[in-house]
């Protein structure tokens, strides 16, 4: 993990304790959905220490479970689920952006027949940060699971408008603060299939704040649109870690509209270079717009049958990328397996070891600099085979007729390669 990842995850730990020290303790004595001694109840005391025992059972509730206040909120559960009944609710709602702690809880709003398109439904977990909100907001998912939601699994919103769009194509303002995200042993199964671009984690972060991203030993399958998805809108950087991830399955919300010329859903169709075609979506997505850069790395990690790019990372405004991929399996996805691009000044560099793609409907892998800064890629011990189009596609842009993109690939197997305005070392 890059030490600028590990000091930041030292201090988010530091403010937890701090902000739990003194907290006032609930515990959690019935599974009703109201009334005394239940979790309800408990988050409309205000404790900020909520404890449900294993003696208490799961919790089916009728409309969504409300947090109203500003100090950190800890919730530990053994176990338990806590059930929508398919009412197409939010599941549990931080509306004023307090920093969130939950553990071993399950939230599921099942519906029979499952959730449909355009059918709606709400958020497993929604964390709304108010446009006054400062300094960072801690989100700390550990052996949380999260299903058959309509809407997003996880989402932490800090934006001002009902819907934010993405990267640079968004719009919208934010707090000052930052969002912190730290997921261990979370599984996000059949989410956002009843609306359009529900993500199994959202975040959408404008203003001047940074996204702080840490992921390990976790799920993403089975997601109408991106398994995960990391939007940064303005000022700030995307900063990464994350090992042990499987993203599998994911995009296929508008899978199901076959008339192009009449939609269902017209929000399900994107214009492609001037062609009509069906608005996917990926594995791992990261758009970052404004002054910013996306940093860090990706390991030890699948990205399976995604319906568009497995991993996806594009960056646009002043700032670049700096990134390592590292023990990544990307197959059978529909579109790149691993695709990188950055589009202004910013320079690109880009380190590939053990990477192995296989059987994408696209390019194995596509790195591309559109701008004037410079590319910088390391291919090391990889292997890119059995694609539709080239195994590694490279393209440095050039500016008044000067490229300055390079390439280093080293004991790697392929059998196409393309390079555009780039030097093989």
């Amino acid at each position: 993990m890059p030490s600028t990842l590990k000091a930041l995850a030292s201090a988010i730990t530091l403010m937890a304790v701090a902000s739990t020290a003194h907290a006032a303790p609930f515990r959690v004595t019935s599974n009703a959905d109201s009334g005394a001694g239940s979790l309800r109840a408990a988050l409309a005391s205000g404790a900020t220490h909520i404890t449900i025992p294993d003696t208490v059972g799961d919790i089916s509730i009728s409309d969504t479970l409300v947090y109203e206040h500003t100090d950190a909120l800890t919730i530990v559960g053994n176990g338990q689920t806590i059930s929508g009944g398919g009412a197409g609710n939010t599941l549990l709602l931080i509306s004023q952006g307090a920093d969130l702690s939950v553990s071993g809880l399950n939230f599921d709003d099942m519906r029979e027949g499952g959730w449909q398109i355009m059918q709606g439904g709400g958020n497993g977990i929604l964390v709304d940060v108010p446009i006054t909100r400062e300094g960072m907001v801690s989100v700390s998912l550990a052996n949380v699971s999260v299903s058959h939601t309509g809407d997003h699994g996880v989402h932490v919103f800090d934006c001002d408008l009902a819907d934010c769009g993405a990267g640079g194509g968004g719009g919208g303002n934010g707090s000052p603060a930052s969002v912190s995200v730290t997921l261990s042993g979370v599984n996000i199964d059949s989410v956002g299939t009843g609306q359009f671009d529900a993500d199994g984690v959202r975040v959408d972060e404008r203003g001047e704040g940074s996204i702080y991203f840490q992921a390990q030993n976790s799920s993403f399958v089975n997601v109408g649109a991106d398994g995960i998805e990391l939007d940064e809108g303005d000022e700030g950087d995307v900063q990464i870690a994350a090992q042990w991830l499987t993203l599998r399955g994911n995009g296929h919300y508008c899978a199901v509209i076959e008339d192009l010329e009449n939609p269902e859903d017209p929000t399900c169709v994107e214009d492609d270079d001037g062609e009509l075609v069906l608005d996917l979506d990926d594995g791992f997505d990261i758009d970052e717009a404004g002054p910013g850069s996306i940093v860090g790395q990706i390991g030890n990690s699948t990205l399976s049958f995604n319906l568009d790019e497995g991993l996806d990372l594009d960056e646009e405004g002043p700032g670049g990328f700096d990134i390592s991929v590292q023990r990544v399996r990307a197959f059978g996805n529909y579109d790149e397996g691993v695709k990188m691009s950055e589009a202004d000044e910013g320079d690109l560099v880009a380190y590939l070891r053990r990477v192995v793609i296989v059987d994408s409907n696209d390019d194995g892998a596509q790195i591309e600099e559109e701008g004037a800064g410079s590319l910088d890629v390391t291919i090391l011990g990889s292997l890119s085979a059995e694609n539709a189009k080239e195994d590694f596609k490279v393209t440095q842009e050039t500016v008044d007729g000067d490229a300055n993109g390079t390439l280093e690939l080293r004991n790697s197997i392929f059998d196409n390669l393309d390079l555009e305005n780039v030097v093989q070392l």
